[in-house]
């Protein structure tokens, strides 16, 4: 592995893929069930079914251009990654209150989730004290108050070092036992409720551990003592294999 891998800018770039596969997948669905959500949003709304589905394409457009925005590289330091989370964070909840129901747990830990996550990237994706510094321009503006004691808090709970273990487990957790690909009806739909939630969760989780000022270390130092765990192990497995037998 090399060692100038940069670990807050790894797990930034696992909760973006991470928040883009799930709005991606969900506005899919969406797109795969549009008759029946154009009928749902025409019943709150009091709009005809043509115009509500073509609400909801355009919708589903705007939620997949705002998550290639934050994963392409030259987009997001083009036009900045607050436009693609304000347009992602707006489309969650605007789902929630037309298309959802946040009574149900699992739709609204997706939902809380994902809007922290994209709030997250939207704000921290680019270090703006490490930016003005080198542009050596005023640091007095509030998002660099509220960057600089999110990580602070981050960093004091040692989120670098928890965070990542935790959303890996999940995710495996997730891909285990919550297969909605091999399900159906309703079993299917609770299932995927689970698996996105999850999802939401690890990305939420890969964020926090982003923001932990010391995460590079955290992970380095967790690499070395796996690496001298895998080595004591691999020792003694030689070592019992060939010693030999007592008679």
């Amino acid at each position: 592995m090399p060692r100038s891998l940069d670990w807050r800018v790894a797990w930034t770039e696992a909760a973006a893929v991470l928040l883009s596969s799930t709005v991606v997948e969900h506005a899919f669905l969406s797109l795969s069930n549009l008759l029946d959500n154009a009928h749902n949003l025409s019943l709150v709304v009091g709009w005809s079914k043509g115009l509500c589905a073509v609400c909801i394409v355009h919708f589903a457009l705007f939620q997949a251009a705002g998550c290639v925005a934050l994963l392409v590289p030259p987009l997001y330091h083009a036009i900045g990654s607050t436009i693609p989370a304000a347009v992602l964070v707006g489309g969650v909840w605007s789902e929630a209150l037309f298309l959802g129901d946040m009574t149900q747990p699992l739709f609204a830990l997706r939902s809380v989730c994902i809007a922290l996550s994209t709030t997250c990237l939207g704000v921290f994706r680019v270090d703006h004290a490490a930016r003005n510094a080198r542009l050596q321009v005023p640091v007095n503006d509030w998002m660099l108050s509220v960057e600089t004691k999110t990580r602070h808090a981050c960093t004091r709970a040692m989120c670098g070092a928890h965070c990542p273990l935790l959303g890996t487990a999940l995710l495996v957790w997730a891909w285990r036992r919550c297969t909605f690909w091999t399900a159906g009806g309703v079993v299917r739909e609770y299932q995927r409720a689970r698996f996105q939630s999850a999802v939401a969760v690890a990305s939420l989780l890969f964020c926090l551990a982003a923001q932990d000022s010391r995460a590079n270390a955290r992970a380095w130092s967790l690499c070395r003592r796996l690496e001298e765990a895998l080595a004591v192990s691999g020792l003694g497995w030689r070592g019992a294999l060939g010693r030999p037998k007592q008679l």
